[in-house]
This record gives C-alpha cells, sequence and structure tokens, in this order.
C-alpha cells in the first residue's frame, strides 16, 4: 500500500515532469525539421560543448522558470544537431514511434518494480555509468568497424538505455526532488533521445 501511494503522492510532479517532456520533444521535432539538413563536424562538436555547458547550468541551483528557458534551448540545440545526422524521414518517424514503445515499457516495467518496494540504489546507478563509459570509449574511438559492428553498437546502446529509463524511473518515483521537475524531466529527456538514435542507427 504504501509503494501505492507513492503514486498518488507524486502525481502532479509526475504530470509536470511528462508534461515537460511532451514540450521539449516537441521543440527538438520542431528544430529538426527547420535546422540544414548537411553536415558540419565543427559546428555539431561547438554544439555538443554548448549542450554540455546547458546540462551544468541546469544543475545548479536556480529559478525554475530559467530552468525551463535553458532547457528549450538545450532541446533546440539538440534538434539542429540531429538534423544534421538524420536526413531520412522514414528512419526518423519509424525511430520516433520505436523509441515511444521502448520508452513506455521500460517506464511500465519499473513502475512494476517499484510498486514492489525495489530500490534501483547507487550501486546499480555507479554500473550504468561504468557502462556508458565503456560504451562512449568504444563509439570515440571507433574500436569496432564495419556496418555490423555499428548495428551491435546500436543494439547494445538500445539496452542500455532501456536500463536507464528502468533506472530513472526507479529513482524520480522514490526521490525527493524538493519540486525539481525539469531535471527529472530532464533525465528522461536525455534517455529518449539516446534510444532514438540507436535506434536510428540500427535502421540507417
Amino acid at each position: 500500500m504504501k509503494n501505492i501511494n507513492l503514486f498518488s503522492s507524486k502525481q502532479t510532479f509526475l504530470i509536470l515532469v511528462f508534461a515537460n517532456l511532451v514540450i521539449q520533444t516537441i521543440i527538438t521535432r520542431y528544430s529538426m525539421l527547420q535546422s540544414p539538413k548537411q553536415k558540419n563536424r565543427w559546428y555539431s562538436f561547438a554544439a555538443f560543448l554548448v549542450m554540455l555547458a546547458l546540462i551544468v547550468i541546469m544543475s545548479l541551483p536556480i529559478q525554475m522558470w530559467i530552468k525551463f528557458l535553458v532547457f528549450c534551448l538545450f532541446s533546440v540545440i539538440e534538434g539542429y544537431t540531429l538534423a544534421s545526422m538524420f536526413t531520412n524521414d522514414t528512419i526518423v518517424q519509424f525511430a520516433f514511434y520505436g523509441t515511444l514503445s521502448i520508452f513506455c515499457s521500460m517506464i511500465g516495467i519499473s513502475s512494476v518494480i517499484t510498486m514492489l518496494g525495489i530500490k534501483l540504489g547507487p550501486r546499480v546507478g555507479l554500473g550504468l555509468f561504468l557502462a556508458l563509459l565503456l560504451f562512449l570509449l568504444f563509439l570515440i574511438f571507433n574500436i569496432l568497424s564495419g556496418q555490423i559492428a555499428n548495428k551491435l553498437l546500436a543494439m547494445v546502446g538500445i539496452l542500455l538505455f532501456s536500463m536507464y529509463v528502468v533506472y530513472d524511473t526507479n529513482k524520480i518515483l522514490q526521490r525527493d526532488y524538493k519540486g525539481d521537475f525539469i531535471s527529472a524531466s530532464l533525465d528522461y529527456y536525455l534517455d529518449f533521445l539516446n534510444l532514438f538514435v540507436d535506434i536510428s542507427w540500427l535502421n540507417k
């Protein structure tokens, strides 16, 4: 009963989290549609650095409306970056619906886990973080090459970020964010986008 009441006690907070997630996803998609499709490595690198800076800003104890505006700017830049990576609208649409299906399924699984009283603690978070670092090393240094290897990495990425959705949902339901729905929705947003990118690469 205690774990079921957890959902009702966080109802308003969860509504804000998912409402913001929907808004930021729409902004990202609109930015993708309006951005140029050509690739520019230097612009993409600069955009990546700016997004890192924006994430740091959102982690600071600043007013919620400022965090929201920073998040909106982050979503615009993310949309620009994705537009240069994926130009096939069919793949983008397929990846979006595939991501949405996996995302909702993982949230459902994590909700059941939480209702059963299972808490995914810091050790799980550390394990996922180390797995993420290893995954990024493979991507950055091109340790594996070739189409089959790229698809394999994409599948690993899908599995990894699916687990992140489960972990983040469990954390959001059990942690006291003190009303900071922006930070909670940012976790979901990054999970959603990484799933989207990996599914897109898998079908590219």
